[in-house]
């Protein structure tokens, strides 16, 4: 199984813990602009050249954070049109979530809308003709109704339609219900039978993110998760996050490091 990590907070103390990980793996690193993420890149690739570095697009709080049509347009057109003029290639991991940290924008935000959603839709479609591959960090959708909201609110792509790749955030420390779990996990195997390897799945989280309150994962739930993810044939795990790796964890991801 690939293992691989999301960083949110690139800091030095946070990318140290790459000196922690003794197999091949992948780092999304979130940052606000394309310079930024190479200057952090090329740092990382000196001291770990096995790890593959991805770039995670983030916007400030205040713009929506996340890339959805509900956040600020000029941010949203900010960040494509900075990707379309990207010369190199590059793996991109666009984090298709709602600004629930700003509730206010899906309000102040909905004119536009249709625009927005258009933009997006034909970036992601479009993204080989800018050297671009796109994954896409996406809520999982276990119900039809589910999985039809998101695509009107442009948070979710047909894989056929599209081409890319996605990870399904299943961060079992937030879902604290079995009834909610079940399905989700039927839904996991459902992808991956219809998708196979363009299937990946976020799990965690061992380190807390931008809301700041993300309860923490423990390592014996993270070695029951990856178990599940082994049962159901997923080959690539994305952990939320980085920076909160221990020797513990490490203990548990070796077990299951290609």
């Amino acid at each position: 199984m690939m293992i691989g990590f999301f960083e949110e907070f690139p800091t030095r103390e946070n990318l140290e813990k790459l000196k922690l990980v003794d197999f091949r793996t992948k780092l999304y690193i979130a940052a606000c602009n394309l310079k930024e993420f190479y200057d952090i890149k090329n740092d990382v690739e000196r001291s770990s050249p096995t790890t593959e570095v991805g770039y995670w697009p983030i916007l400030l709080k205040e713009e929506g954070y996340w890339l959805s049509p509900f956040c600020k347009s000029e941010a949203l057109q900010r960040v494509v049109d900075e990707l379309k003029r990207n010369k190199k290639q590059l793996t991109v991991m666009w984090d298709a979530e709602l600004p629930f940290t700003r509730p206010h924008l899906f309000i102040t935000q909905l004119p536009g809308f249709f625009r927005k959603r258009r933009l997006i839709r034909e970036f992601i479609k479009n993204s080989s003709k800018y050297n671009i591959k796109i994954v896409v960090a996406e809520y999982a959708a276990p119900r039809h109704i589910a999985e039809t909201l998101l695509r009107f609110f442009g948070v979710k792509f047909s894989l056929r339609e599209y081409g890319h790749k996605k990870i399904i955030m299943f961060y079992t420390s937030m879902i604290k219900h079995k009834v909610l779990k079940k399905p989700t996990i039927l839904y996991l195997k459902r992808e991956k039978k219809r998708y196979g390897n363009r299937v990946s799945v976020g799990l965690g989280t061992i380190a807390r993110g931008i809301l700041g309150d993300e309860p923490i994962l423990s390592p014996q739930h993270l070695d029951r998760d990856l178990k599940l993810m082994e049962r159901i044939g997923i080959r690539e795990v994305i952990i939320f996050r980085l920076g909160g790796l221990t020797n513990e964890y490490i203990d548990v991801l070796k077990k299951y490091a290609d």
